[in-house]
């Protein structure tokens, strides 16, 4: 039978087997992480409860309209969010840090 190392299985870690380390830059979060945290928390939460309010208002029209409104609400908050996801991005680029692909 063959080990499990010649069998491509990789070992857990031991005294005499140490993995492979992965150099990693230290970049310490900017306030724009923090700010940018807090406003899509706070105001999705506000947003979502806005557009219930607001569908709560809309119940007694016909169901296609409602349909499409909720259709609409849920969608639209995705454009202030990539707008607040992008400022948040803004303040590694220019500090000169790799940030992931859009």
């Amino acid at each position: 039978m063959l080990s499990p190392a010649k069998r491509g299985i990789k070992q857990p870690y031991t005294a005499d087997h140490k993995p492979e380390t992965i150099s990693m830059t230290h970049v310490r979060p900017s306030s724009r992480s923090l700010i940018g945290m807090l406003l899509l928390t706070f105001g999705l939460a506000a947003y979502a409860f806005l557009a219930a309010a607001l569908g709560e208002l809309l119940s007694e029209w016909p169901l296609g309209v409602v349909s499409v409104y909720y259709l609409v609400a849920g969608v639209v908050w995705i454009y202030p969010a990539i707008k607040i996801l992008r400022w948040m991005a803004a303040a590694y680029n220019e500090a000169g840090t790799d940030t992931p692909e859009k």
